[in-house]
């Protein structure tokens, strides 16, 4: 196993009572301590957050078409074709 991370940063946090203690007892049932709770849980729900914009699901027609899109020649942006013509720029 490799050394852990040197945990330097902080996070400052406003809850109400009642979410500090959901957490609390979420964190006592699952056997972590409070800050490693909502660390995990965050980090978790950021990777999901993050994945969701990298990974997505396509049925067959749609994944055929999106291949098709991709496998198909290029072909000229008029509007960009203009722009890469004018000098002044």
């Amino acid at each position: 196993m490799g050394v852990p991370a040197r945990k330097d940063e902080r996070f400052e946090l406003r809850a109400t009572p009642e979410q500090r203690a959901l957490i609390r007892q979420a964190a006592e049932r699952s056997g972590r301590s409070y800050t490693d709770f909502i660390i995990e849980s965050a980090t978790d729900r950021a990777v999901d957050v993050l994945a969701d914009r990298r990974v997505f699901v396509l049925d067959d027609d749609r994944w055929n078409a999106l291949v098709a899109a991709l496998d198909a020649p290029a072909q000229p942006v008029p509007a960009l074709v203009a722009l890469f013509k004018d000098k002044d720029l």
